[in-house]
């Protein structure tokens, strides 16, 4: 119930008034207080077993840490729980909580994928074939680049971190000719792969 500010203030005097008549009942009341500061309220902690004083009847734990220990969440524990929470799709074992939705762990989810995406599974699987970038042939095409642009990148000057870039995507031209070719710094090549605007003044 809420009074207004007018009725609010008339109690609050009337408390002030009748306090101030009745200064015994005052030190009575304070020293009540002081006593039961001074009562040591003390049990065991739930999880480590260190005695420790509470500061509220429901208190069961010395500190937060072996608060978070000390409760556990999983299967029955859970005030969520209803049974089961569904079967692991890997190892057939019962989800332990309502995050694990088809693994009841991540090394079930990791071996099973391992299965799933195992070879032709796999969508980057290209039938066991060496890609382009793996033959002989761009090795050498490799090489001669780096001999001519002196195994250094040719936008920044920086050695050592090198690779051969196609200005002209070869997937669209399958053009390895030395002048769509060009060595560049690992840093640069990430900054103007999909930029061939950049290397018109360098060809």
């Amino acid at each position: 119930m809420q009074f207004s500010p007018e009725i609010r203030k008339i109690i609050s005097n009337k408390k002030k008034q009748w306090w101030s008549e009745h200064p015994e009942e005052k030190i009575r009341v304070s020293t009540i207080h002081k006593f039961h500061k001074k009562i040591n309220k003390t049990r065991f902690c739930k999880y480590c077993g260190k005695e420790f004083q509470y500061k509220q009847k429901s208190q069961k734990y010395c500190s937060p840490e072996c608060g978070f220990k000390g409760r556990d969440f999983t299967g029955k524990n859970n005030p969520n729980y209803k049974g089961s929470y569904g079967i692991c799709k890997y190892c057939g074992g019962s989800l332990p909580d309502l995050n694990h939705k088809t693994y009841c762990s991540m090394k079930c989810m990791s071996e099973d994928y391992k299965e799933i995406l195992l070879q032709e599974n796999n969508p980057h699987w290209n039938g066991g074939k060496s890609t382009f970038y793996d033959s002989e042939e761009w090795e050498k095409i490799r090489n001669d680049i780096w001999i001519r642009d002196n195994y250094t990148c040719k936008l920044c000057g920086a050695k050592g971190k090198i690779c051969v870039h196609h200005i002209d995507k070869r997937n669209l031209t399958f053009d390895d000719s030395p002048n769509n070719l060009i060595t560049l710094c690992w840093s640069c090549h990430h900054k103007y792969e999909n930029k061939p605007e950049v290397f018109d003044g360098i060809r």
